[in-house]
Parts: C-alpha cells; structure tokens; sequence
C-alpha cells in the first residue's frame, strides 16, 4: 500500500452500523430485467411463476417450448 492509500482509507469508517444492501445500479438494472420478463407473460402468471421451485419453472419452460412448437408447425403448414 502506498501512502496515497493510507490517507485515502484513514477516514472511512468501518463499523456494524455501515449500510449494507445492493448498488443503486444494479438494482436498477435488475428492475429493469424484470420489467422486460414480465412484460413477456401476464403479471399474474409472472408472479406466480417466481415464487415456484426450478422443478416446477422447469416443467412449465418445456410446455411453453412445446406450445412453440406446435405454433411453428402450424404456421409453415398454412404457408404450404
């Protein structure tokens, strides 16, 4: 350490009253990145599916790809 250093630290104070908690920003990206989630699915089913386990968020991914699926098929069927 040099002695810029030394004289950087001298005045922070670290004690058990200091704040702890996320920065600003990456709370705010993290906002963000929700807003976009839920914007994809309607907020209740958002909401819902946050509070489930990975088993059940899982299970329901694969039946959102399979819906994807059968959409896609559909569609190049009427293109034919």
């Amino acid at each position: 350490m040099t002695e810029h250093d030394d004289k950087y630290y001298q005045d922070f104070v670290f004690t058990e009253k200091a704040k702890r908690g996320m920065p600003p920003q990456l709370k705010t990206q993290q906002e963000r990145n929700r807003a976009k989630k839920a914007a994809l699915l309607q907020n209740e089913v958002f909401q819902w599916l946050e509070q489930q386990d990975e088993e059940t968020i899982t299970h329901v991914s694969e039946i959102i790809r399979h819906f994807m699926q059968v959409k896609q098929a559909a569609e190049l069927s009427k293109q034919h």
